[in-house]
Formats: structure tokens, sequence, C-alpha cells
């Protein structure tokens, strides 16, 4: 396969194959790799997500922010990321028992047991 300037495409390194090795050149513009477009025209599914979207935005924005202000502060910083470990790993845990339950009454009754708020 010949790419651009004469040179080969085994003469590239792995990352630039892994980009480009496979594709046909487009024959309008001669692009090898998949395009990117650049947008800022999205589509929602409904007001609910393009809120929920808004809304993730902004927690994100705030909380790094935050996180950054903790940039001159070692053990603040490596507590906060332990704390968000442990989130992670408790939503991860809840998220596989809901997957693998076979309906939701039976996952809602496992996770009220799992809170203490099921006899």
């Amino acid at each position: 396969m010949a790419a651009n300037n004469g040179k080969h495409l085994h003469d590239y390194r792995f990352n630039t194959r892994a980009l480009h090795a496979g594709y046909s050149p487009d024959p309008t513009t001669g692009a090898r790799a998949v395009p990117i477009y650049q947008t800022t025209a999205y589509q929602f599914r409904d007001t609910d997500h393009a809120a929920a979207l808004f809304a993730h935005k902004v927690w994100s924005d705030r909380t790094r922010k935050w996180y950054r202000g903790l940039q001159g502060r070692p053990w603040p910083r490596r507590a906060w990321a332990v704390v968000g470990w442990g989130l992670t790993l408790v939503y991860v845990m809840l998220g596989w028992v809901w997957f693998l339950l076979p309906t939701t009454a039976a996952a809602l009754q496992t996770f009220a047991r799992l809170f203490g708020l099921a006899p």
C-alpha cells in the first residue's frame, strides 16, 4: 500500500498505521481516515435529556474547579480520590445487582435490603 510521499504504510509507526490502515482513500478528498466532523448542533431525545446533559456539565465543571483547588494540598486530594474510588465501586456494584436480577421488583427489593429499608 503506498501512502503519501512515496512511503509505504509499513514504513510508518504503529499509531499511524492503527489510524490509517485498512481504509481506502476517499476518491473526492483523498482522505484515508474516517472524517471528524466539528459541529455545534446536536439532537436531543427530549427536553429531559438536554437538561440532564446541561446539569452534568455544570456539576462536572464545578467539581473540576474545586478539585483543582486541592493542587497544593496532597493529603486532602488523596483523601477525596479514595472517597471517589469508593463511591465508584459502590455504584458499579449496585449497577451489577440491578443488571443481574431478573425483574425490577426483585432489584428494588434487594436494594431495600442492602440499605436496611426492608425487613
